[in-house]
């Protein structure tokens, strides 16, 4: 069916076809222009982001000022212009935290905040046991405070250096990126519209009139007429294979339908063998899936190993028979879905079996501790995020030491969070080491198999949101620290 109306004029769609290209190039120039003027708005955010980092530093300043002012004199008024004032800075803290920055920078800012924050904490804690007349304990607070700010002072002098100088290197490179796409998108829109325009002339000189038979011809092969060829021998090189290409392809297509024709039958042989090949393949795979559930069963596992704690029972090996109840317990523990979250109790249990089996192993060489409030226990956190914690401790810890090795495990509540802290007094990490480790969290995947420091890092992420945190802390030759910290409220478990 022939196209009617405008369509059917090609000179007249070129034409269309060209003024769309050049809108569109005029847009893309227009763009630029706009996309310039964004980027020196983000010029300006990164001067904003250093004086919300000015701010912040007075405020900090003046927190201590009316911390040191209320522990002189009590007075309500005091009291209330430093809660005021608390609030103002962890909104500031917050609003530095949302800007956009590179990770490395963003780390930086990270800690940065976490140096607050403390500060705070220890700030508010003095002027509660000020209140309250605890005049011993607001002084150690207050001396936490103190040191703190003393470590927030010698980082800040680096974040103002870093962050200038990243800034104004952002500066020349977004000036000398936007100067030369704008150059570039000038001489490319020109380059892009003589072009065109010589296209245009090509295709209305030369091109119409032959694109006019070759789409006859093409009506005519459409209507099943095959033995219709195009004319050759008068049209530019270009057209001119256009042409032969054309008339070779009706031959081939003719060559084609009588092989197709011939070669029906045996395809249609070939494709039965091959399904029935494909019902054999699969029979094979089920029965072989079949014969490796078979091999390992769960419950037979299970069964086998509580009638071998049976049977130590009977013949009183009590330590025997404990180890076997410990490693069942671990073994279910672990063979359960682990897509589904289990209660802290849940894993301290699990916790307390592999303790109890590594007691045996390593005897006194090891001493753990194991600190747990009660009152936390129907918190819901993913599956093992503290087993193989405990592990890395002993692994990469303590393993090595002769005697007085010691892990301590800690469950405890600090306001509206948890922290989970595993601490070990073993070979510990230099720095280099530690910010390895730590950047091993949000890097690429080393590869290895097992449950890792990034694996708990994310699943944490995935089940408490941004707030959950996993935090490293080594000394050489001292030991290593992790804690995890999540939010306290409950999940409902499925």
């Amino acid at each position: 069916m022939r196209r009617t109306g405008f369509f059917r004029s090609i000179h007249r769609r070129l034409i269309l076809h060209t003024v769309l290209i050049v809108i569109a190039i005029v847009s893309l120039i227009i763009f630029d222009f706009v996309a310039d003027r964004r980027l020196q708005a983000l010029d300006l955010s990164a001067l904003h982001e250093q004086g919300l980092i000015a701010t912040i530093y007075d405020e900090i300043g003046q927190v201590r000022d009316l911390v040191v002012t209320y522990i002189d004199n009590p007075h309500p008024d005091t009291f209330s212009r430093f809660g005021s004032l608390s609030h103002h800075l962890r909104g500031d803290l917050a609003t530095l935290a949302a800007i956009e920055r590179g990770e490395a920078g963003e780390r930086t800012v990270v800690d940065f905040s976490y140096m607050v924050q403390s500060f705070l904490d220890a700030a508010s804690r003095t002027i509660d046991n000020r209140r309250t007349g605890a005049l011993a304990e607001a002084s150690d607070s207050d001396g936490e405070a103190i040191d703190i700010l003393n470590l927030i002072h010698r980082q800040l002098t680096e974040l103002f250096l870093v962050m200038n100088e990243d800034n104004i290197q952002q500066k020349k490179i977004a000036d000398r990126v936007r100067d030369e796409i704008l150059i570039i998108d000038i001489v490319l829109g020109l380059a892009i519209i003589c072009l065109v325009s010589l296209f245009v002339g090509q295709v209305l000189r030369r091109i119409l009139r032959p694109l006019d038979q070759l789409t006859k011809a093409a009506i005519d092969v459409n209507a099943g007429e095959l033995k219709v060829r195009v004319k050759e021998g008068q049209q530019d090189f270009e057209i001119e294979r256009l042409a032969c290409a054309f008339n070779a392809m009706l031959t081939t297509i003719q060559q084609q339908i009588v092989e197709l024709q011939e070669n029906n039958e045996l395809k249609t042989h070939l494709h039965e063998e091959e399904l029935n090949n494909q019902r054999m393949r699969t029979l094979v795979k089920e029965s072989e899936l079949q014969a490796l559930q078979s091999r390992i069963n769960p419950h037979f596992l299970f069964n086998t190993l509580n009638m071998i704690c049976q049977m130590a029972y009977s013949e009183d090996a009590k330590v025997s028979a404990a180890l076997l109840e410990a490693l069942s317990a671990m073994l279910r523990y672990l063979m359960a879905d682990s897509s589904k979250p289990v209660f802290i109790d849940d894993e301290i249990a699990n916790v307390q079996d592999y303790i109890y089996i590594q007691n045996l192993r390593f005897g006194e060489r090891i001493s753990f501790s194991l600190i747990f409030e009660k009152d936390i226990g129907s918190v819901a956190v993913p599956r093992l995020i503290i087993q193989p914690i405990v592990e890395n401790a002993i692994k990469y810890g303590v393993k090595t030491l002769l005697r007085d090795a010691a892990i301590t495990i800690s469950v405890e509540p600090i306001e509206d969070m948890i922290r989970i802290r595993v601490a070990d007094n073993g070979i510990g990490m230099d720095s280099e080491r530690l910010a390895a480790v730590r950047a091993s969290l949000f890097g690429p995947r080393a590869g290895e198999g097992g449950i890792g420091l990034r694996n708990i890092h994310e699943r944490l992420g995935l089940f408490f949101g941004p707030r959950a945190e996993l935090v490293i802390f080594s000394v050489a030759g001292e030991g290593t620290t992790v804690d995890l910290v999540i939010p306290r409220s409950s999940k409902a478990l499925a």
